[in-house]
């Protein structure tokens, strides 16, 4: 998997000469021309939506005719959202070359984790994973892919007893969780629930514990505790970091790397 800005703007850009051109674009044909899911193609509408140049209704978009002048603008193409969704790719990505074929991996709910997966799926590799985004993405490719069973929470991800029993019939080599906040103390997430799939995951490891969080987390707590970062053995991270909140968590023998 290789996403950028760049690949994002084309996509865009092409819909955008579409809409102007046919007057209606039908959300499925777009993700089979651009093999992108139906949800990202859904989120590139809702930004043109959002910028009032189009109307959506179920499965289309119809075009609203003279609010398109120049469809190369970046202010039309660009989404608050896509700078944040670079660095989650980046992490995912560095995070990849770190498995080898034969591995069986642990890898939790979120979008950096979808990356990931998404990221190994070329790979002789064995996946097990709560992460119910991907559902949305085609999964062809020499990995396979588990998913834990659970109850499904927030339409994001599979938690409780089910999940954790699952996790717990195994060991993985390396596990790799994204999470909420990360400081020199604790790793901490808003959801209780899957804090205890995460812990699950970390104590069924045997190799490598890999956390993947964007600059913005590190140095931060929020509500629930998953482990003592002590426990952890790398964190992937941008370099939007703080250097002191990373130097106190290199203090906990955690190697971290910066993008």
């Amino acid at each position: 998997m290789k996403t950028s800005l760049a690949t994002v703007f084309k996509r865009r850009e092409k819909i955008l000469e579409q809409l102007k051109g046919k007057g209606v674009v039908y959300v499925d044909e777009l993700a089979q021309e651009f093999h992108v899911s139906p949800l990202t193609i859904r989120r590139d509408l809702e930004l043109f939506e959002k910028k009032q140049m189009i109307e959506r209704s179920y499965g289309k978009a119809t075009y609203i005719q003279g609010t398109i002048h120049r469809i190369d603008d970046p202010v039309l193409l660009l989404s608050s959202d896509d700078a944040i969704i670079e660095q989650k790719v980046k992490i995912a990505e560095h995070a990849a070359g770190l498995v080898s074929d034969g591995m069986r991996l642990f890898v939790n709910s979120g979008v950096t984790a979808l990356f990931f997966i998404l990221a190994n799926l070329d790979k002789n590799v064995t996946i097990f994973t709560n992460n119910l985004l991907i559902n949305e993405h085609d999964l062809a490719g020499a990995a396979t892919v588990f998913l834990t069973g659970g109850e499904i929470y927030n339409h994001k991800s599979l938690v409780g007893e089910v999940a954790i029993q699952t996790l717990t019939m195994q060991t993985a080599d390396m596990c790799f969780l994204g999470t909420d906040a990360i400081d020199e103390r604790l790793i901490t997430s808003h959801s209780l629930l899957e804090t205890l799939i995460n812990r699950t995951m970390i104590e069924y490891t045997n190799g490598k514990k890999v956390i993947l969080a964007e600059g913005s987390k590190i140095g931060q707590q929020t509500n629930f505790m998953t482990t003592h970062t002590k426990l952890v053995t790398d964190l992937i991270t941008d370099s939007s970091v703080d250097s002191n909140a990373c130097g106190l968590i290199r203090a906990q023998d955690v190697e971290v790397s910066i993008l």
